[in-house]
């Protein structure tokens, strides 16, 4: 068997952009000093969509390679509408995924349970803990193949409530619980944060205003019609 043939496929997917920008020097940096550095050491050949030359059209190639590649690394850095495209179509597919984002950001809400690499671009350094941590994925990834993403763990709770058992059943049952209170503890985790910004708000305001305004001679006294507001919106008799 020759080397090729024998070399393990890694397909990188995430915003690329135009030549000579921002966005396309981000990208460059990310697959040229970070992954191909950690993977290409454990038998990866390493690809993106701009640097297959393929007489096919671009998303045949994009799809093909999306599918049939044995690892596929994503970048959540952006977003990039395109990117989540394909990793729809990688997750769908039930394959091997890594995640990445630059440091910072925060992964949209379909994905912000997956685990992901956060990198840095400023210097050697950060460059080198990327690397590991990639480089630590990967042979994670080869140690246990099992996949889980939104889609598969979908899949394997509609299978669970299809099923006939009781206890695949009552899974199903505590999944569905599960999924009620996280989205319960998110809902109030906002409510929480809208609270606290108009407090804030309402706060400096009557720093402000504490002092009362004289109309016509006379005082008006204190402002609370905002305050008014805040306990008809957040405290409702």
């Amino acid at each position: 068997m020759s080397d090729n043939a024998s070399q393990k496929t890694c397909f990188v997917i995430g915003p690329i952009g135009d030549e000579n920008t921002d966005v396309r020097n981000q990208a460059d940096f990310l697959l040229k000093m970070i992954i191909r550095v950690a993977l290409e050491p454990l038998g990866y050949t390493v690809s993106r969509a701009d640097e297959v030359a393929d007489p096919g059209t671009v998303t045949d190639r994009l799809i093909i390679d999306t599918l049939t590649s044995d690892l596929v690394i994503a970048d959540l850095t952006g977003p990039n509408a395109s990117a989540f495209y394909e990793l729809g179509i990688r997750h769908a597919a039930g394959k091997q995924t890594i995640h990445m984002i630059l440091d910072g950001q925060t992964p949209p809400f379909d994905v912000k349970d997956q685990r992901y690499i956060p990198y840095k671009l400023d210097n050697p350094t950060c460059f080198r803990h990327a690397i590991d941590k990639l480089s630590e994925m990967v042979r994670a990834l080869e140690v246990n193949s099992e996949v889980h993403n939104p889609v598969t763990r979908a899949l394997g709770r509609t299978q669970l409530g299809a099923s006939s058992d009781s206890s695949d059943q009552m899974m199903a049952e505590l999944f569905e619980k599960v999924d009620r209170l996280e989205r319960k503890i998110d809902s109030q985790t906002v409510l929480t944060q809208e609270k606290v910004s108009v407090a804030d708000f309402l706060t400096s305001s009557g720093r402000k205003h504490r002092n009362p305004v004289l109309v016509d001679g006379e005082s008006s006294g204190p402002d609370v019609s905002h305050f008014s507001l805040y306990n008809a919106l957040y405290n409702p008799k």
